[in-house]
Formats: C-alpha cells, sequence, structure tokens
C-alpha cells in the first residue's frame, strides 16, 4: 500500500515535472505592445489581414522629490502567433509604415523548459511558443 503511494506520488511528479511550460502558461500568441500609436491606427499582415489593435489604460506612477502622481495612460497592443515572422502595415490617416517582425528566443522559457526536463523543450521548441516579439514603436 505504502510502496503503491509512493510510486503514484513519484509518477506524479514526473508528469507534472514534463510540462510544457511555455505552451501552458504562455500560449501560442504573444501580445506586444505598440509603442506611440495614435488612436485610429490600423494593422495589416502581408497579406492584408486586419489584426484587431486592443486599447488598454494603464495606471503610472511618476515621482519626484516632493509627491507622486498617478497618471492615466493609453497603450495599444497586438496579438501575433508567436511561431513565424511577420510584415506589418501599420496605417493611419494617409500615412503607412511597414515593420518586419522576427521572433525572439525567450531565454526564460528555455531555462525553465531545460529545468523541468528535456522532453518540454522539444515540444516548445517545435511549436515556437518559446518565443516573443520586441515592442514596436507606431509613432508617425
Amino acid at each position: 500500500m505504502k510502496l503503491k503511494f509512493i510510486l503514484n506520488l513519484l509518477l506524479l511528479g514526473v508528469s507534472l515535472l514534463s510540462i510544457n511550460c511555455a505552451t501552458v502558461f504562455k500560449g501560442y500568441e504573444h501580445t506586444l505592445k505598440l509603442i506611440d500609436a495614435p488612436d485610429s491606427i490600423r494593422v495589416a499582415t502581408q497579406d492584408g489581414i486586419e489584426i484587431p489593435v486592443v486599447s488598454r489604460n494603464i495606471l503610472v506612477v511618476r515621482q519626484d522629490k516632493e509627491n507622486s502622481k498617478f497618471i492615466s495612460t493609453t497603450t495599444k497592443e497586438i496579438s501575433l502567433r508567436s511561431n513565424r515572422s511577420y510584415i506589418l502595415h501599420l496605417k493611419y490617416k494617409d500615412k503607412e509604415k511597414v515593420i518586419s517582425l522576427y521572433p525572439k528566443l525567450g531565454i526564460g522559457w528555455l531555462f525553465l523548459d531545460l529545468i523541468c526536463g528535456i522532453l518540454p523543450s522539444f515540444y516548445d521548441a517545435h511549436t515556437g511558443n518559446w518565443n516573443y516579439f520586441p515592442d514596436v514603436d507606431a509613432s508617425f
């Protein structure tokens, strides 16, 4: 009875250690910020597929020598699948900006996968879920 419990506990521990960390915790998409983006910006891929732009309100604390101020700012974000590169067309009024994005390896996910075992590293590498994109300068 005690041996059976220990073997089940060991099996549970091994299966938990073989979790694909980036796949489970991060998922297949990466959300990146459009820095200094105007309110009515539109984003499309090289194929002409429109990507939804989400506005988020963020409360920022500005501190100086005498006091702290809370300032509310709005940031724009888009979500992209993290296993491929993109050519984005940013459009605002009559202006257009073309940006190339290439996925970068998230060292933290790689390190966590290697700690949890070699098998999760193969799965996260195959799916590209441990990749991320840097934030984009969307000022016109």
